[in-house]
């Protein structure tokens, strides 16, 4: 058996005013799968890597800088899947 290298999108749509933090649980590492996120666009902007940070361990995106989500926005994840 080999290792299969997917490249993959998820969102997540926030639910209330003022979220700085997003769980994806399909970012989240595991034994068998390393993610590594390619990148972050918030509605229609890509964010910069300076303005989130990725925890693929807990499988969060962590909005820093002072950015927030409002209800009904919606972050764009691309990431590439590592499996093994």
């Amino acid at each position: 058996m080999g290792t299969t290298i997917n490249f993959q999108t998820i969102s997540y749509t926030s639910s209330a005013d003022g979220e700085t933090v997003a769980f994806i649980p399909q970012v989240q590492n595991n034994a068998t799968r390393t993610i590594s996120i390619i990148s972050v666009t918030k509605e229609v902007k890509q964010l910069l890597p300076t303005e989130f940070v990725a925890d693929t361990t807990g499988g969060t995106i962590t909005l820093v800088n002072g950015l927030t989500l409002h209800n009904g926005e919606t972050l764009f994840v691309l990431y590439k899947n590592t499996q093994s």
